[in-house]
C-alpha cells in the first residue's frame, strides 16, 4: 500500500496488480486479520490519487463472489478482465487439472456481465492438448461464440518438462494443431471485429501512456475497458 500511495503522490493514475494467480492473494493486515484479494482491491480503491485500477492474471477457480462484487462497488476498477479458460471441454479441463468446468466459468461471466454489461473480456486458449478430440475442440469453438470475448490469445500445446502433461502422449499432429489454432482465431477475430464496430461513434475516456514509437507525433492512449490496446491520437 505504501508503494501505491507513493506512486499516486508522483502522479500515477492507474495501478495494475500483477500475479500468476493474483486473485489467490492472501495477506495479513495490521490487526492480524486475513486480507483476501477482494479486500485488497477495496483498500487500493481508497488510496487518494489513484483513478483507475486493474489486475491480471486471474484463475477461474479462485474467482469468488466477493471479487465479482468489487465490480459492482468499486467505480475505479476498470471494466476489463483477463480470465483464461484454456478449453471449452470439461474432459480437457479436467486433464489440465484446472479445477472448474466450462459451465462454472460461464456462470462467473454471467454474474459479472449482470453487474458490468460493458465488461471487456479476454481469455487464453490451448489447442491440441493431449487427447483433445475434434468434438472437444468444437466445444471450445461453441464456448467462444457463446461468451463473445473482446480479445483472446490462442496457443498450440507443446510439452513442458516437469509438468504432468509432459508424460501424456502428444497425439495430435502438428498440422492439425495449426488448423485448430487458425479456426479458433478466425472465430475470435470475427467477434472482436463485431464488438469493435459497436464502438464507432462512441466517446471513450482514455489514459495517455506515452509517445508512440511507430508514430512519434502521436500519443498512445489506452481505453479504460481494455488490457493492452493502443490507439493512435494526435495532440491538439
Amino acid at each position: 500500500m505504501t508503494e501505491i500511495a507513493n506512486l499516486a503522490q508522483q502522479g500515477v493514475k492507474e495501478i495494475n496488480l500483477l500475479g500468476q494467480n493474483v486473485n489467490a492473494y492472501r495477506g495479513e493486515m495490521d490487526d492480524g486479520e486475513i486480507c483476501d484479494f477482494a479486500t485488497l482491491l477495496r483498500i487500493v480503491h481508497e488510496i487518494p490519487g489513484i483513478e483507475r485500477m486493474r489486475f491480471t492474471t486471474s484463475h477461474p477457480r479462485e474467482f469468488t463472489d466477493s471479487i465479482i462484487e468489487c465490480y459492482r462497488d468499486l467505480p475505479k476498477l476498470v471494466s476489463h478482465l483477463h480470465l483464461p479458460i484454456q478449453s471449452g471441454s470439461d474432459r480437457v479441463l479436467s486433464a489440465m487439472k484446472r479445477g472448474y468446468t466450462a459451465l462454472e466459468y460461464k456462470s462467473i461471466i454471467r454474474k459479472l456481465r449482470a453487474i458490468r454489461p460493458d465488461l471487456c473480456l479476454s481469455s487464453d486458449f490451448i489447442v491440441g492438448f493431449p487427447g483433445e478430440t475434434e468434438r472437444e475442440f468444437e466445444q471450445t469453438l461453441k464456448l467462444v461464440k457463446d461468451i463473445a470475448f473482446d480479445l483472446s490469445f490462442v496457443f498450440i500445446y507443446s510439452p513442458r518438462p516437469g509438468t504432468p502433461a509432459a508424460n501424456l502422449p502428444d497425439d495430435t499432429p502438428h498440422e492439425e494443431k495449426v488448423r485448430r489454432l487458425e479456426a479458433l482465431n478466425e472465430v475470435i477475430e470475427a467477434e472482436t471485429a463485431r464488438i469493435n464496430q459497436t464502438m464507432i461513434g462512441t466517446v471513450q475516456r482514455c489514459l495517455v501512456e506515452g509517445i508512440s514509437k511507430k508514430t512519434p507525433t502521436s500519443s498512445k492512449p489506452v481505453p479504460p475497458t481494455t488490457a493492452s490496446s493502443t490507439l493512435p491520437a494526435r495532440p491538439t
